[in-house]
Formats: C-alpha cells, sequence, structure tokens
C-alpha cells in the first residue's frame, strides 16, 4: 500500500468513525476506533510523535459525542483517581472481572470509561487476517484382500482329540501349573498397578507443565495489554 492509499484509507476510517459517533452507534464507532488504534501501534516506530495528534482527536469525538461518558481522556481520568493502579481501573470502567476479560458492552448502561473498549480483544488481529485452511478427506473402508478361513470339521476333530491327549498327560502336574500360573497372575497384578501409578504420575507432571506454559503465556499477554494501554492514555 503506498503513502497516498494509506492516507486515504485513514481518512475514510475516520469519515465512518465520525458518523457512527454522530448515530451513537458504539459498537461501530469502537470497531473503527480500534481500526486505527490498531495500525498506529502496528506500524509505528515512534508512537509518541506520530500518533498522538490522532488519538487526541479520536478521544475529542467520542467525548463530543457521548457527552463526556466515553473517551481515552475519560479513562485517563478514572486511571488517575485509582492512583494509577492498573488492575483497578481495568475492572472500574468494567473491562476485567474476577480474573478474566468481559466483553465490551455498547449499551447507555456501560461504566463511565467503558469505550472505547481497550480489553484484551481490542489489541488482537482482526478476524479478517486470520486464515482459516481446512482440508476433508473421505476415509474409505479397507476391502479384504482374502476370503475369510473355514475349518474343515475333520481338522475340528483331530484337534479336540490332541487337546483331550494333553489334559491327560498334564493331570498329574495339575496343581503345579495352578501354583505357578497364580503366582504368575500376582505378578502380573503387581505390575498392572504399579505401571498405572507410573503412568497416572507421569500424566499428572505432564498436566501440571502443561497449566505453567499457558498461565506464563497469559501472564506475558496481559504485560503487553497492559502496556499498550497505559502507553495509549499516557499520549492523552
Amino acid at each position: 500500500m503506498s503513502m497516498y492509499d494509506k492516507f486515504f484509507e485513514e481518512k475514510l476510517i475516520e469519515s465512518l468513525l465520525k458518523s457512527e459517533l454522530s448515530a451513537q452507534r458504539w459498537q461501530g464507532a469502537n470497531y473503527y476506533t480500534r481500526s486505527l488504534v490498531s495500525v498506529m501501534f502496528l506500524t509505528s516506530i515512534n508512537i509518541e510523535e506520530s500518533s498522538a495528534t490522532k488519538l487526541r482527536e479520536i478521544d475529542r469525538l467520542w467525548r463530543e459525542y457521548s457527552n463526556d461518558r466515553f473517551g481515552f481522556s475519560v479513562q485517563k481520568a478514572i486511571y488517575q483517581r485509582g492512583s494509577y493502579n492498573y488492575q483497578q481501573f481495568i475492572a472500574d470502567v468494567g473491562w476485567y472481572k474476577s480474573g478474566s476479560w468481559l466483553s465490551p458492552s455498547f449499551k447507555e448502561t456501560a461504566p463511565k470509561g467503558h469505550l472505547p473498549y481497550c480489553g484484551d480483544s481490542f489489541w488482537k488481529p482482526p478476524s479478517s487476517m486470520m486464515h482459516l485452511g481446512s482440508s476433508h478427506q473421505s476415509h474409505l473402508p479397507h476391502a479384504h484382500p482374502h476370503p475369510p478361513h473355514r475349518h474343515s470339521q475333520d481338522g475340528d476333530a483331530a484337534g479336540a482329540a490332541a487337546g483331550a491327549g494333553l489334559l491327560g498327560l498334564l493331570s498329574p502336574a495339575a496343581p503345579f501349573i495352578l501354583g505357578a500360573a497364580a503366582a504368575a497372575g500376582v505378578g502380573y497384578l503387581i505390575y498392572h498397578v504399579a505401571t498405572k501409578d507410573e503412568r497416572e504420575r507421569k500424566e499428572r507432571l505432564e498436566q501440571e507443565e502443561s497449566d505453567r506454559r499457558r498461565a506464563q503465556r497469559q501472564l506475558e499477554e496481559n504485560q503487553k495489554i497492559q502496556k499498550n494501554i497505559e502507553t495509549l492514555l499516557s499520549l492523552i
């Protein structure tokens, strides 16, 4: 995109933002605000020099059309009143509660300073930029290359006779065989219990590690959001 195209696109978005705000269509206004701000934070080398004027103009429009209920400067005043306590601030404006980010509200009853919503979803790439790919493959049942095997009656009779003869030979040793089988069964049971405990222990450790990594990623993500919010408000 050329510099001219980028300038034209920004002016178009600013015009759409003003139109949405003048009609008090808060959801649309929040969308266009997000579009403008995300471009500033993703493309600007020096945010302070390139974006402060634009942010103040966006803030002026929000305050004008919401009767000073919404806007970045309204949010900054709430932040200052709370002695710059970040966690208290995001709770006061209705973005965060009980350890979780809340979805934005676009109703007139939203807390003062709630909009523009700058919670977690504000800083994520728009859905149109995300690529979703899927592939569907049909799975056909495998044909059996050989017909099922049929046992002959003669073979069954011979097998039965051989089995009967073997049982006759082993009858005197049956107690010893049964004892050995019982001992083997107990040994297998002990082994099975031990391996089951080891498997459960391994699964528990893997789950704990997965939870730890997820918590670390969430912490890092929240720290980035906090940095973005504080940088944005410092420019107002």
